[in-house]
């Protein structure tokens, strides 16, 4: 009993093992188009990104937007050249191309966008009205300063009428 069981046992992993290869490549007959479709899906979503970021975020250099289209171009290559391959591999082998490989394609491009859109805008400059209230304070001051001066030189003037008036009539009493 013990040596029929073993047998079935050895049977059954001589038979599974080439079944298991045939239903896992009939499996990615199918999923290995719709993953393709899937990563072409994401890869125009970040090509209209990257166009409306030139507007929509403008503070984002125009290299690094064109960094991440070069590697998403990179990625296009790639997988152009792993679906030829497959397409020129015999049904009967193992695939090439999986479709578990395809969305990791984009790991790389994924990561780039995303630190790209943490990216923070950058403050206004204040600066010029800092500058501009600057000059404003400094115009201001001199008007201040003029006014002091013209105030003080009529002061003197009227202090000085003030002891000329006192001398006048010191001058008289005598």
């Amino acid at each position: 009993e013990g040596v029929l069981t073993k047998l079935k046992e050895d049977k059954y992993v001589e038979l599974s093992t080439p079944a298991e290869k045939v239903w896992f490549r009939v499996t990615e007959l199918t999923a290995r188009p719709e993953a393709i479709k899937s990563l072409e899906k994401k890869m125009k979503k970040i090509e209209d990104l990257m166009a409306k970021w030139e507007t929509t975020m403008d503070w984002i250099p125009a290299e690094d937007r064109e960094g991440v289209l070069t590697k998403l171009e990179g990625v296009k290559a790639t997988l152009a050249e792993k679906v030829k391959a497959q397409e020129e591999t015999d049904p009967s082998e193992d695939p090439v191309l999986l479709s578990a490989e395809i969305p990791k394609l984009l790991d790389e491009v994924k990561t780039l966008v995303t630190k790209l859109s943490k990216t923070p805008k950058p403050k206004p400059v204040v600066k010029e009205e800092k500058n501009d209230t600057k000059a404003e304070e400094d115009a201001k001051e001199g008007e201040e300063k003029a006014d002091d001066t013209a105030a003080t030189e009529e002061e003197k003037k009227e202090g000085g009428d003030d002891e000329s008036s006192k001398e006048e009539e010191a001058g008289e009493g005598e």
